[in-house]
């Protein structure tokens, strides 16, 4: 038999087999009854198509045939059969299988026409395994009978099986590629969440939170937040927010508690939707094969792995997309490639596929590239700075290791103005952090978040010089020195202090507050003013909202000035304690959390010419 050959024939229902690649798993009973009164009232009205079954040494069938499209058709046709049988052994009553009375009837009323149920017609055609596995996934398409977990199963069979790119799946599934691997990435949940999607449980909008919570905190995140979920009112954002928030293996870019600000990948980086053609991806820096495969999870001493990157590095430089669906065709692992992609010629943010947003808080699940493009960034404003004020950029080559940072300093003010209006000896040099969650402050002189202007040659020294000076011993000037420097250091630990408890501290001990379940009251408490952006909050949002504020008033009462004056270490450190007697659960890493707020704190030189960390 040929493509061209088309055979129309009755065949008993016990020689038809289903698709091998169906992909429905459930079918509804309700569903097959309905259609089983259709077809024994008004006969079949789509004859279904099937194929002979192949012919293997270890199965010699041949008049068997597997069904191509048609399953419900089957279905209702073992259903007739089965009620048509029951009805010659005089069971009417219970139909063999139904309680439909009209079922009955029709079927009764059939059989006396002369149609007989146990057989089927079927149009055989000629069909590759492929064609077989485009049929079905084009029949459940049109009825809609895919649930999300059978869905994306069904794309990531056709593309294991039959070598298909996401492309070439997204035009069977009418989806664009992007599409399809989204939607595989749903496999990549838990068997529990899969289970909750599939069922109906929970929302494909649900399951893609929790698969961001798993791409940027791990499975273990996703499982906790899943039990969360499965709690009566629980609200989505805030869960998934808390355990992207203190779980994080990626880097929280943006917070909430900024959304009044146009997001940025860090404070003074680039907005999030800065396009591709508007950052400077010429100023990439070029990253070595073991640098690739650290930031794809590889063990970077694998010489079969650096012989693959090498590979792939040649076609993936090159941007054209043809090539690169060339490599995934023959048999590159789609989900690295993606990866590598994005790392070396990364898009925009808001356009990335390891970008996330919740509940105003974003998030970056690719730190290596994040970390590369904070990299190309300070230089092209240490460069665009370089121009705008027509000062060097500092290269210790050129102009010498001795430098000094130049910043307003209050008992010698009008000195370092001096210095920096003559623009004499002064360069600029790259001041912001790669780490995660790092809060600066604006450069005194360059009012800029990532470029710095330092002293260098002649007047460094000179300035070097009268530091040591000025720090040689003397009993009263040491004592006025080391008591403006603790006042300093109070202040500073104290206002970072009040940082970790309002962005780390509150989300974590609002729980506590979970038996105080009504709004008004809530708002008489705390005197809340209310906003539209409250007013329009579900309930369990409001209350989520209160409660946060409740946990910050309560905590701010309780930790006084003697505990925040020792820094955020110190505070999380007490905290732990009153979370034992507030019966909060506090996240594992809990004296980790307050890193990102030490990074962001001065140094200051002490009396002996070391220097001081606060909060160390």
């Amino acid at each position: 038999m040929t493509d061209a050959q088309h055979l129309l024939g009755t065949y008993r229902l016990d020689l038809i087999e289903p698709n091998p690649w169906q992909s429905r798993r459930a079918i509804d009973p309700a569903a097959i009854e309905e259609l089983a009164i259709s077809i024994a009232r008004d006969g079949l009205m789509q004859i279904p198509v099937g194929r002979p079954t192949p012919i293997s040494p270890s199965s010699v069938k041949g008049t068997i045939f597997q069904l191509a499209i048609g399953h419900r058709r089957l279905e209702a046709f073992r259903l007739l059969a089965s009620i048509q049988s029951g009805l010659e052994d005089g069971n009417k009553a219970e139909g063999a299988g139904t309680s439909r009375p009209e079922l009955i009837e029709w079927v009764h009323a059939a059989g006396k026409a002369g149609r007989d149920f146990n057989t089927m017609p079927l149009e055989v055609q000629d069909l590759t395994d492929q064609r077989m596995f485009e049929m079905a996934i084009s029949e459940n398409i049109y009825r809609k009978d895919l649930n999300p977990v059978e869905l994306a199963a069904a794309m990531k069979r056709y593309m294991d099986e039959f070598h298909a790119t996401s492309r070439q799946a997204g035009e069977l599934f009418s989806v664009n590629d992007a599409t399809v691997r989204g939607t595989v990435r749903l496999l990549d949940l838990p068997a529990a969440v899969q289970e909750k999607l599939a069922a109906g449980e929970m929302t494909v909008g649900t399951a893609r939170k929790l698969l961001t919570v798993q791409r940027v905190a791990g499975e273990g995140a996703v499982k906790k937040a899943a039990e969360k979920l499965s709690k009566p009112n629980a609200d989505v954002e805030s869960v998934v927010n808390q355990q992207l928030k203190f779980n994080t293996k990626g880097i929280e870019m943006w917070s909430s508690w900024r959304d009044q600000e146009a997001p940025q990948a860090g404070v003074g980086l680039w907005p999030l939707a800065t396009s591709k053609d508007n950052f400077p991806n010429d100023l990439l820096p070029v990253v070595s094969e073991a640098e690739e495969a650290k930031a794809l999870g590889w063990e970077p001493s694998a010489a079969e792995m650096r012989a693959s990157l090498r590979k792939w590095n040649e076609v993936l430089c090159l941007r054209k997309p043809e090539l690169v669906q060339k490599l995934i065709t023959d048999g590159a692992p789609e989900n690295d490639i993606e990866r590598l992609v994005h790392f070396i010629d990364p898009p925009a943010c808001t356009a990335c596929p390891f970008y996330a947003r919740v509940d105003k808080t974003h998030y970056c699940a690719f730190a290596a590239c994040h970390r590369r493009k904070i990299k190309a960034w300070n230089q092209a404003e240490l460069q665009r700075m370089s121009k705008e004020l027509n000062l060097p950029i500092y290269d210790p080559q050129e102009h010498g290791k001795e430098t000094y940072t130049l910043k307003k300093q209050w008992s010698d003010k009008s000195k370092f103005e001096k210095i920096w209006d003559a623009q004499v000896d002064i360069c600029l040099q790259a001041k912001y952090s790669s780490s995660p969650n790092t809060y600066g402050n604006k450069h005194d002189f360059t009012d800029s978040y990532t470029v710095q202007a330092i002293v260098v040659g002649k007047t460094a020294h000179e300035l070097i010089e009268q530091s040591k000076k000025a720090n040689a011993p003397n009993e009263q000037g040491n004592k006025y020195a080391e008591e403006s420097r603790r006042r300093n250091i109070e202040w500073e630990n104290r206002k970072q202090s009040d940082n970790f408890i309002e962005i780390v501290a509150v989300p974590v001990f609002a729980p506590a507050f979970a038996g105080m379940d009504k709004v008004e009251p809530l708002l008489a408490l705390l005197r809340k003013d209310i906003d539209k952006e409250f007013e329009k909050a579900s309930k369990g949002k409001k209350l989520e909202l209160l409660r946060q504020e409740m946990a910050e008033w309560a905590l701010n009462n309780i930790i006084g000035h003697s505990i925040r004056k020792n820094g955020p270490l110190a505070t999380a450190k007490h905290l732990q304690g009153v979370a034992k007697t507030w019966g909060v659960k506090i996240p594992e890493n809990w004296l980790e959390l307050d890193q990102s707020f030490l990074e962001g704190m001065t140094e200051y030189e002490g009396l002996d010419g070391q220097t001081i960390v606060i909060s160390a």
